[in-house]
């Protein structure tokens, strides 16, 4: 796996997190994300983008819950200062 501009792949492995569950895709706003998928749990981490003045400011994690009819509802949200905040809520929610 290929390292982002945003978090290594070394840290992400070093904070706990089982890379076997993780994908780097293409974000709906044309960055990347992190998502992490495991039976009915998703959770998406990445830069924080913000919609008022552009660009990204700190780090955000989304916990979804995968219904059986494949939709997703929103669980938890958290908006961190660092990765490594976000990569412990990360951890966090899939332990």
């Amino acid at each position: 796996m290929a390292s982002t501009d945003s978090i290594p792949w070394e840290d992400i492995t070093a904070a706990g997190i089982d890379t076997d569950f993780v994908e780097l895709q293409r974000s709906d706003l044309g960055g990347h994300e992190f998502v992490w998928e495991s039976g009915d749990v998703r959770v998406v981490f990445g830069p924080a983008v913000d919609m008022e003045a552009g660009g990204t400011h700190g780090w955000a994690v989304v916990l979804y819950s995968i219904e059986l009819d494949a939709s997703m509802e929103v669980g938890a949200e958290a908006w961190c200062e660092t990765a490594a905040e976000a990569l412990a809520q990360v951890k966090a929610w899939t332990a």
